[in-house]
Parts: structure tokens; C-alpha cells; sequence
């Protein structure tokens, strides 16, 4: 009797592939055995069995799949074994299809018969067992899983959440969320309230698909999203709140934006929404005469990511003083425009910054960074002449032998580390960004190699590259781990003469509105590394704030340790309190006690 009476082999459906197939078992056919050694197909080895497959003590396939192979392969004839292959595929029980797939229990060669015996299996479970299927292939292509459940989202939504019931997996079923949130916002929050992975929603990888649910859900039905906050645990509420404020910024930025204005974590929530397609930033511009004294000077702290080569005139010829910028800040915003167009076209910021009354650190900073990076085409001639003074011509030759040609790509770990480690010090920027961008398209295997390899480096060569990437790549978030480890090892072993006496631990740094500054730091005597474990911890924690804790926690003990946890603490309050709470009742009680004071607003510190 046949096992599946719902199902089958349509002749004409697989005609061209049993073509095919006959021609690729020619190609591989095995030499042929005597006649009376062949033994055929019996109904005892096709037949149907309800045992599940006993594995073999010694491992690997039981006794019985051992001669069932053995018949198949002893099959000389091609059309044969092709009718053997698909009897003994559909003669398996389903219950052991996923060990003969895993096991790969079918070793007939390459050729097209483990093809037709993988593609039937998969036939087959997919028709009596879907979601087994769909659970089996998270492991090994996930992304045609997510097709699948998205598919479902559209024609059964409740056939697809209810494969999340059982194979919980937060990234997956934000996407299948998000699909399901164009028809029906509210199943889509009712689900996400109820999903046993709503606490495993996290930043980091998941993040870009959360913020598409919440966009999604908040263009949708607003009102019923903001109604549903309440029963959300607090990083996806904050998640919601910020696209819901994101869509009425899009729908009246002038309105909203002074809203913002009024909230202590209102920069922040700008950033974030700013980073993700929007031209949020360019309508900034547009109120720089109304920005408050908090949000100047952060705009200040983050003028890179406003400035860049296409609005670098703007911003020059701008009236920032008469929008209530001081001297100073102006001419930090303007420094940023002009080294911003000299990546374009480096004459013309030349002639700018002579135009403009910059005073010497700020020329000299222009200088630095515009001859740092000059390409080696570049007519340095014309340049060198539009320089002030013999001083600045002499900054700018320091510079020019730095310039680097475009190195060959490395794609050996081990390789990387021997050049890095041997490289020049005074290589410059040219090399160091070359170096770090080789490492945007390599994979978790490649970048655990190369962390493997750098531990295995010997002190004055693990230096050297733990300096190259823990004071480089912040736009290289595949190696955030990797820059973790240097950073790390930079603050546990720093260089002889270096002062890691810290900072005084009472020294308390505001914004004019109270808010901490991000990151505060401290004074520039001190060892630099104690400002990059900040800065770090800070960077990772606007991204994965738990991973940056655990990083911070693992420091030694000393200041760039207490820095970093005073710097992380005050910028996770502002984003997630109760979150930053629980992960400060894990630190040590005195330091603890010293985060929590710094963290105090300053009147509270005069009482």
C-alpha cells in the first residue's frame, strides 16, 4: 500500500530530470559487481517501518540503513537505481527523515541520484510535516525559513505565530511580525505581547528588524501601538516610543522637534531616528537658530555625522554665530565643513580656510588631516603654495610621506597579523583605513581566526595591532568584539610612562541641562586609554548595552575600568533605567557606590 495515496510522481514532472539523471549516473557509474552478488530491492528493505532508526553503537547509520545503501549501490543498472532511490524515499517514515538528511546516510556519490533523494525527502516532509521542516531548516537555511513564515504571515498569520510557540526565535519572528503588521496591526501586537521571545528581543543583530516592526506598526495604527506600550517589557517600549515620535517628526518636524527639545534623552532619540534613512538631519539645519544650549553643544560632539562633502558650503557660509553658536563653536563646525570638502576637492577647502579668520590650532588641524589623506595623484605643488607659512608647508611635508598606494587585498588571517604587526608606525591613516576595510567582508569564521591569531601574537607585535584596531574601525561593527579584546589588553598592559593615575573620581561633567555628557572625560593628562574605554563602552552600548557590560566588567581594576562604568551607567539610564539599575547592582559595592554618586544630579551633590 502506499504510504502517501495524496501524493504523486507526476511522469511528466520528472521526466527531464530522470533524463538528466540517467546521464550524470553514466558519468559516475561504479564498476559493476557479478550478477549473482547483486541482490535486489526486497520488500523487507523498501518496505514501510514505524521503528524510528536504531543508530549504530559505533556510530553513524544503524545495520539496517548500512544494507539498504548496500543494495542500492550494488544496482548496476542507472534507470534501476533511479526507481530504488525514489522507492526507498518514499518508504521512509518521516519521523527519520531529519536523521538521514543530518547523517547524510545517502553516500552514492555526488551524482543526480543523492539530488532526487534529498529533493524527495524534502518533498515529502513538507507535505505531512511542515513545521518539522521549517524548525529542521533554522539550522540550515534560515533565510528560505523566513521566506516560508512570511509567506504564511500573508495566507495563515496564526499558523505562523504558532510555529513561534514552539521554536521560539525573536529575529525571525520580527520579520514574520512585520509582515503580519501590514494587515493587522493589532494580532501583530497582541502576538508580540505574548511571545515567549519578547524577552530575548535585543539590540544588535535584531535591532534592524525590530525598528521595521515598530515603524511598520507605528505608521499603521499609531493609536493602538501607543495604547499596547504598557504591556510591552521596557526596551521594546522604548523601541516603540521612539518610532511613534519618528513618525510625527516625518509628519511635522517643526512641531515635534521642539518636544524633543524638552526631553533629557531627547538628543539621543533624534540620533537614532536620524541614522535610518531619514533627512531628519538636514531639517535640523533649519532650526539652528532655535536649538537649545544642550543640543548645540551636542550637535557640536556629533558635527561629523551632520557635515559631510555635499552640504560642506552651507554649513561654512552659514550665520552660526547669529544663531547663538559662540566664537568657538562656530569655528569648530566651520573647521569640520571645510576638512569635509577637502575630501572632494582639497584646493578649493585651501582657499576656504584662508578665507575664513580660523585660528592656529584649528588651521593646523585642517593642514594635518588634508595632506594625511591626499591621494597620490594629487598636484601637491599648488597645494604646498597655498599655505600661509614656512611652519604650515613643514606640517603638511610631515604629513605627505605617509600617503600609501592601494595595498592588495589580504584574505588570511594569519597574513593580516604578519602585515599589521610589521607595518610601519608612522604609516599613517591611508594604511590603517586600507588595513581595517579589508576586514568589512570577512565572516564570523575568518574574524574568529584572526582573534585566535592575535592572542597568539607575542607582546610587541600584539601591541602594535591591538593599537592599529582599537584606535580605528568605530565604522566596522563586525569587529567590535575584536577591538573589545585589543582595547582590553591596550588598558591591562599600557606602555611604560604612561600615567593611569585617573582622574578625580568626585570630578562630575554636565551638559547645561544636567544631562551627563556622553562620554565624560577625563582630563587629557591622563592615559588616553582611559578615555577610549569610555568612548568604547559608551559606542557599544547605544548598540548592545549588555554585551558593552559584560566588557566593562571584564576590565581590570583601575580608572579606565570605574570610567567606563560611570560613562556606560549614565548613558544606558537614559535610555533604559531600569535596565542600567539592574546591571549597576552587579558591580562591585564600592565602585558601585561611585557610579551612582556620579550619576547623581549636581544639586543633589551640594546637599
Amino acid at each position: 500500500m502506499n504510504p502517501f495515496p495524496t501524493r504523486t510522481l507526476q511522469a511528466g514532472a520528472m521526466l527531464g530530470f530522470l533524463t538528466t539523471a540517467a546521464i550524470g549516473w553514466k558519468l559516475a557509474d561504479r564498476p559493476e559487481r557479478p550478477t549473482e552478488d547483486q541482490p535486489g530491492i526486497s520488500n523487507r528493505s523498501a518496505g514501510h517501518s514505524s521503528r524510528p532508526v536504531r543508530p549504530n553503537r559505533r556510530g553513524g547509520p544503524s545495520d539496517s540503513v548500512r544494507q539498504r545503501m548496500a543494495a542500492i549501490r550494488a544496482i548496476s543498472s542507472p534507470g534501476d537505481r533511479l526507481r530504488a532511490t525514489m522507492a526507498l524515499a518514499e518508504s521512509l517514515p518521516a519521523s527519520e527523515i531529519a536523521a538521514w538528511l543530518d547523517g547524510r546516510w545517502f553516500p552514492t556519490g555526488e551524482g543526480f541520484d543523492m539530488i532526487l533523494f534529498n529533493k524527495l525527502l524534502k518533498e515529502r516532509w513538507q507535505q505531512e510535516d511542515p513545521e518539522g521542516l521549517l524548525a529542521w531548516g533554522l539550522k540550515s537555511s534560515p533565510g528560505l525559513v523566513g521566506e516560508t513564515l512570511k509567506s504564511w504571515a500573508n495566507t495563515d498569520p496564526q499558523r505562523a505565530l504558532g510555529f513561534f510557540r514552539n521554536h521560539p526565535n525573536a529575529e525571525l519572528e520580527a520579520q514574520v511580525l512585520t509582515e503580519i503588521a501590514k494587515r493587522n496591526p493589532s494580532l501583530a501586537l497582541q502576538a508580540l505581547a505574548e511571545s515567549p521571545a519578547s524577552g530575548g528581543f535585543r539590540s544588535g543583530m535584531g535591532d534592524y528588524y525590530l525598528r521595521q516592526l515598530f515603524q511598520q506598526l507605528a505608521k499603521a495604527s499609531p493609536a493602538a501601538l501607543e495604547s499596547a506600550m504598557e504591556s510591552l517589557p521596557p526596551a521594546l517600549r522604548k523601541r516603540a516610543e521612539t518610532e511613534l515620535i519618528g513618525c510625527r517628526l516625518a509628519a511635522s518636524f517643526g512641531t515635534e522637534i521642539r518636544k524633543l527639545w524638552e526631553r533629557p534623552d531627547g538628543w539621543r532619540i533624534f540620533d537614532d531616528l536620524a541614522d535610518y534613512g531619514t533627512d531628519f538631519r538636514k531639517q535640523l539645519f533649519g532650526e539652528l537658530g532655535n536649538l537649545p544650549p544642550s543640543w548645540r553643544a551636542r550637535l557640536i560632539e556629533d558635527s561629523y555625522r551632520l557635515i559631510d562633502s555635499g552640504n560642506a558650503e552651507k554649513w561654512i557660509h552659514a550665520d552660526l554665530e547669529g544663531f547663538g553658536f559662540t566664537d568657538s563653536q562656530a569655528q569648530s563646525l566651520r573647521s569640520r565643513a571645510v576638512g569635509s570638502l577637502a575630501s572632494k576637492d582639497p584646493e578649493a577647502a585651501l582657499r576656504m580656510m584662508n578665507d575664513l579668520d580660523f585660528d592656529s590650532k584649528h588651521r593646523n588641524s585642517i593642514i594635518n588631516n588634508l595632506f594625511l589623506n591626499l591621494r597620490g595623484n594629487t598636484n601637491t605643488e599648488a597645494l604646498l603654495a597655498l599655505l600661509n607659512s614656512d611652519e604650515e608647508r613643514k606640517l603638511a611635508l610631515s604629513e605627505m610621506p605617509r600617503i600609501v598606494k592601494a595595498m592588495p587585498r589580504i584574505e588570511q588571517p594569519a597574513d593580516w597579523l604578519a602585515q599589521v604587526a610589521g607595518m610601519d608606525p608612522q604609516a599613517g591613516y591611508s594604511a590603517t583605513y586600507q588595513y581595517l576595510s579589508m576586514l568589512r567582508s570577512w565572516d564570523a569564521e575568518k574574524l574568529t581566526s584572526l582573534g585566535d591569531g592575535f592572542r597568539s601574537l607575542d607582546d610587541g607585535q600584539k601591541r602594535q595591532v591591538a593599537n592599529l584596531i582599537a584606535n580605528n574601525g568605530s565604522h566596522l561593527d563586525n569587529i567590535r568584539p575584536l577591538q573589545a579584546e585589543a582595547l582590553r589588553y591596550l588598558i591591562a598592559n599600557p606602555e611604560s610612562g604612561t600615567n593611569d593615575s585617573g582622574p578625580d573620581p568626585g570630578r562630575i561633567q554636565h551638559l547645561p541641562d544636567g544631562t551627563p555628557i556622553s562620554p565624560a572625560e577625563p582630563p587629557a593628562s591622563h592615559d588616553a586609554n582611559i578615555v577610549k574605554a569610555s568612548q568604547f563602552a559608551v559606542d557599544w552600548g547605544k548598540q548592545d548595552p549588555n554585551a558593552a557590560g559584560e566588557w566593562v566588567r571584564s576590565l581590570p581594576a583601575g580608572d579606565a575600568r570605574l570610567w567606563a562604568q560611570k560613562n556606560l551607567a549614565a548613558n544606558w539610564a537614559q535610555v533604559d533605567p531600569e535596565a542600567a539599575d539592574q546591571w549597576l547592582n552587579t558591580l562591585p559595592t564600592a565602585e558601585r557606590a561611585q557610579v551612582r554618586e556620579f550619576m547623581a544630579p549636581p544639586k543633589d551633590k551640594r546637599e
